[in-house]
């Protein structure tokens, strides 16, 4: 039964059924900063460093609510026994959170592929599916659409189903493998993400898998760089951009120039940091990658506030949030919304600081990304500071501590900790 009605036997009269992402699709199946990353631990909150995307399409929307299939009965002998075909289009139903309103996606599909045979129809979900090989682009798909949704817990069911699959190539189970130690490193597994691509770097350069080389050096800089490993992280980014440029791919080229410049911003070179991230942004807009312009923009914010320069500063910010927010990249809506919070609180402007700051807030809840928490909390503590309410900076420090703990980052939870029992020891 479907939907509690009975089926006939025989017939092959496709119909539409709606399948809920949550429960029966992901039953059926056998049932993941990308963008960009905050390249320095920032302990009171201060700056958002945007770092590589990791896919420059991903876009930035809530939650994706239901895929539609087309399915057709055949030779149902019983009414818990069907074949399930994929039909003529894949619709996905997402809702952003700037909008209030879902929006549908087709995916064009090409014509109707058996997908596998599944039983118990009428309960919660389907227990079995034999997979074939097209069934792969759409359970890609699947996942995909829920990472860059950063609906994280469905994006890792459909990616582990997809290492599941016996015949799936070499290179796409390493990439897959990727797209998993990203999501594990954005939502705190920090530990295991930093196994899983150690391990598969050194599986990607047995096969010459270049792109994934490139992707696991990117990920290993900005590891190295959080945890305060400058000279390693410079090394990974060295060994990435090599790779880009041997490759003669400009997106992978904008990434490691962009991950260059961040890394001589942090260290102090301002001069070669602004040329670098002026290359990143020339090339982004000859690609037209909005994604890469967005981080450009905001870098080359960062640098102006290094040189005084609040109003260019500002324009920058505001210029990466227009693109974000056209683009519905969330990632790139919360560095742009804490650069823009901070910005104003150094105008001493903390009527327009707060609101911007709570909405950054909004978003990096929604994502469930740890450091972008660890920001925001950081520069609204600061925020309660200057106004004087000094409880609730303490409760957004003592937040601070808690995520820090949860990511098993000692040095920086026992940093703020001390910065803690500093602020206490002030008002003795």
């Amino acid at each position: 039964a479907i939907d509690g009605k009975k089926t006939q036997a025989g017939g092959r009269q496709g119909i539409q059924v709606a399948v809920g992402v949550r429960h029966q699709l992901i039953g059926f199946f056998g049932g993941g900063v990308q963008a960009g990353r905050v390249v320095h631990r920032v302990v009171l909150g201060k700056r958002h460093l945007g770092v590589a995307a990791i896919h420059a399409g991903a876009r930035g929307i809530h939650q994706m609510r239901h895929l539609v299939v087309a399915a057709a009965l055949q030779h149902i002998g019983k009414t818990h026994h069907i074949a399930v075909d994929v039909g003529q289009r894949v619709l996905e139903r997402i809702t952003h959170p700037g909008l209030c309103r879902q929006v549908d996606h087709a995916v064009k599909l090409p014509g109707l592929e058996q997908l596998g045979h599944a039983g118990a129809v009428g309960q919660v979900h389907f227990h079995k599916a034999e997979v074939t090989d097209k069934a792969i682009f759409y359970i890609e798909h699947a996942a995909n659409s829920a990472a860059k949704v950063y609906n994280n817990q469905q994006a890792l069911r459909f990616y582990q189903l997809l290492l599941d699959y016996p015949d799936l190539q070499p290179v796409k189970r390493l990439e897959i493998t990727m797209q998993i130690a990203d999501i594990m490193w954005l939502t705190g597994d920090w530990n295991n993400a930093l196994k899983i691509v150690y391990d598969l770097l050194h599986e990607a350069q047995k096969i010459n898998a270049e792109k994934v080389c490139f992707e696991a050096y990117r990920f290993l800089g900005i590891a190295a760089f959080y945890q305060n490993e400058k000279d390693e992280a410079l090394s990974y980014f060295k060994l990435a951009y090599d790779l880009a440029k041997k490759l003669n791919d400009p997106a992978l080229i904008s990434i490691a120039v962009g991950n260059l410049g961040n890394w001589y911003f942090r260290t102090g070179d301002l001069t070669l940091a602004s040329h670098l991230q002026q290359q990143d942004l020339s090339i982004s807009i000859d690609r037209q990658d909005s994604k890469r312009q967005a981080k450009a923009y905001s870098n080359l914010g960062l640098i102006c506030l290094e040189e005084d320069d609040l109003e260019k500063a500002e324009d920058y910010f505001y210029k990466s949030l227009k693109i974000a927010v056209d683009n519905r990249f969330l990632k790139e809506q919360s560095i742009a919304l804490g650069n823009l919070g901070y910005t104003k609180m150094l105008a001493e402007n903390y009527a327009e600081a707060f609101p911007l700051l709570q909405q950054k807030l909004k978003i990096a809840t929604e994502m469930n990304d740890k450091l972008e928490l660890i920001n925001v909390l950081g520069n609204i503590a600061i925020y309660y500071m200057e106004i004087g309410e000094r409880n609730m900076a303490m409760e957004n420090y003592h937040k601070i501590v808690d995520i820090y703990h949860y990511l098993g980052d000692e040095k920086g939870e026992q940093e703020i900790r001390d910065y803690i029992a500093l602020l206490n020891s002030e008002l003795k």
